[in-house]
């Protein structure tokens, strides 16, 4: 189950910086590409931080 929501949570941080870029650039094919790179690497960050914190002990 929680690869799962690792999936989402992942797609959801791509897909929101593709979205951030596309309203920040004018040119929208740019915006994409630019997007695109920028949000995996935001989702890569994203996904670590949440295996992080499911590899961490509970209190």
């Amino acid at each position: 189950m929680e690869a799962y929501v690792l999936m989402v949570v992942c797609l959801a941080a791509w897909g929101a910086t593709v979205v951030l870029f596309k309203f920040l650039m004018k040119d929208s094919e740019y915006a994409f590409v630019i997007g695109s790179i920028a949000g995996l690497v935001i989702a890569a960050a994203v996904g670590g931080a949440y295996y992080q914190h499911l590899a961490a002990p509970s209190l």
